[in-house]
This record gives structure tokens, sequence and C-alpha cells, in this order.
């Protein structure tokens, strides 16, 4: 299979071995600078590597609440 992740602050460029589907969720959290938690499966594929955030998000203060409530509910924050 084949996914592309694209982001500002992704270091990770071209082809990367080894991947699992469980792997992506910790990866997304890392990136968006959200705790991994440890009951989660799969390793983030950033992990030990720079991870600058951007200073805007381009979501307004409601739409970052929206995200915080939507991922709190799957289970991925606290």
């Amino acid at each position: 299979g084949a996914f592309v992740l694209a982001s500002s602050n992704n270091p990770l460029q071209g082809k990367v071995e080894g991947v699992r589907l469980l792997d992506l969720a910790p990866t997304l959290l890392e990136l968006a600078d959200y705790d991994i938690p440890g009951s989660m499966q799969g390793l983030s594929l950033v992990q030990g590597k720079p991870v600058s955030m951007p200073e805007n998000t381009g979501l307004s203060a409601e739409g970052e609440e929206a995200v915080k409530r939507r991922l709190s509910g799957l289970g991925y924050i606290s």
C-alpha cells in the first residue's frame, strides 16, 4: 500500500520502509505536538527526529478546540 504524509513540519522524506498501519496514529499525534498514550499500539515514525511546530495552524481558536474535542472523543488525547 501507499500513504502520502504532507506536513510543513514532517522530517520524513522519500520512501519509508517497515511502516505498519498502527504507526500512523502515533506519528500524526507527534506531528501535532500531542502526547502519545502509553496504551497506543504502534510507534511514531518521527520519534527522535526534529519536529518543529508551525506558528500558525490556519485554524481559528474554535477550530483548534473542535479538533481537540474530536481527538479526545476518539481516545487519542486526554
